[in-house]
């Protein structure tokens, strides 16, 4: 070796550590969706400039869900859209907030393997979704409120309704800020929220999902979501027609202890999952049948998934398991259903990386268009995905969704 490149060597070797080490980071940091944040901060531009001597009104909740599943935030948003419109007023909107740190990014235990791993603190909710809950004249950015909510414009509402039950709560909170004239209203729930966890438990959630179902015909997945959605099928699934594969929801992580609490508090499904299945009651259910239903073994869940198959009037080619659950329970589940038919998962998902962290929209964009799912009763992912089906399809959709 000529005394030249020996004496390169090192050099050499610094540079491939060096290239090695900027490719594994770019790999574990989260990406920043500066381009989706960009879109956002332009809209705000564009509202703050063609509304600020409008007679637009803005309400602001403050204390809305952070560090919860995204579904929980989105229904909330979803709801707090639509108290919004009842007040008359414009939705400001958030973004999905898991840590409320300072951070861009946080370390985070992964729901299916034993370590740990980098997720972005934040993330702007247009990552996930498009229509009426981000784009205005229904909703604008936190960003845009900034600029067109100036403190003589704006009033703090910060009070506790003692109704007891969630309806009179709602009507309460209607009532008390239908008389406020402010432009601006920043409220902060004090005590129970009159559209948190409770509401969605709530028996007569079904009936104001009549109301919601304007908004779940506008609402859409964001460019990302379903870009990715599309593509997945068709490579998944050799391009076989939304309405020949059948999603299941098979529901594990938190659940492991989740449903023991379901059971004791005797929950009934959640939203309008109850819908699918208005014979359960679980104010007499067995504790066989809560944990039957809320944490089926693999066996048991391809029982009801080959009722499903046998059922639909289209034929099954394909089956998509949704979930969180652990490699070898998917095994299980995927031999034990129709041997002839194509079983994927989440675990088979090759995405990007803005893909990556929006992955739960992609499993519920494609539970939304297949042509049946199988669901959890008490999953607020399998409750909105409902929502979705009933509002874009006719009445006889509830023939394709079953529950555990």
């Amino acid at each position: 070796m000529p005394p030249s490149l020996f004496r390169l060597l090192p050099r050499i070797g610094l540079i491939l550590i060096l290239g090695a080490t900027a490719v594994l980071l770019y790999l574990a940091i989260p990406p920043s969706y500066s381009k989706v944040r960009k879109v956002e901060l332009e809209r705000s531009k564009l509202f703050s400039n063609g509304f600020a001597r409008s007679n637009t009104r803005f309400v602001l909740f403050i204390n809305q869900y952070v560090h919860v599943g995204f579904n929980n935030q989105l229904l909330e948003s979803i709801l707090l859209q639509h108290f919004a419109q009842l007040l008359n007023r414009t939705y400001v909107f958030h973004p999905y907030v898991w840590s409320p740190t300072v951070s861009p990014f946080v370390f985070d235990r992964h729901p299916s393997f034993p370590y740990f791993y980098l997720r972005p603190s934040r993330l702007p909710l247009s990552a996930f979704v498009s229509g009426p809950l981000i784009d205005f004249p229904d909703a604008v950015t936190s960003e845009a409120w900034e600029q067109l909510c100036d403190a003589a414009d704006t009033a703090l509402v910060e009070e506790e309704s003692w109704e007891r039950d969630t309806i009179s709560a709602q009507a309460w909170w209607t009532q008390k800020l239908l008389e406020r004239g402010e432009k601006c209203l920043a409220v902060r729930f004090v005590g129970r929220k009159p559209f948190g966890f409770e509401f969605f438990d709530d028996p007569s959630f079904p009936s104001v999902y009549q109301s919601l179902a304007p908004f779940f015909r506008r609402f859409s997945f964001s460019h990302i979501v379903q870009a990715a959605a599309e593509r997945v099928r068709k490579s998944l699934f050799n391009g076989v027609p939304p309405s020949h594969i059948l999603v299941v929801h098979f529901r594990r992580g938190d659940f492991t202890s989740h449903c023991t609490y379901i059971e004791e508090q005797r929950l009934p499904f959640s939203g309008v999952n109850n819908l699918a299945d208005p014979s359960f009651d679980s104010a007499s259910a067995s504790h066989s049948e809560f944990r039957r239903r809320c944490y089926p073994t693999p066996a048991e869940a391809s029982l009801v998934i080959q009722k499903a198959i046998k059922e639909s009037k289209t034929p099954i080619e394909g089956v998509y398991i949704s979930t969180d659950a652990q490699r070898w329970e998917i095994e299980q589940l995927s031999a034990s259903i129709v041997p002839a038919l194509t079983v994927r998962s989440s675990r088979d998902l090759t995405l990007g990386r803005e893909e990556k962290h929006v992955a739960v929209a992609i499993d519920m964009a494609i539970a939304e268009m297949s042509g049946v799912f199988v669901g959890n009763g008490w999953s607020t992912l399998t409750a909105t995905v409902v929502m979705l089906r009933l509002a874009i399809r006719d009445s006889d959709s509830l023939r394709n969704i079953h529950l555990f």
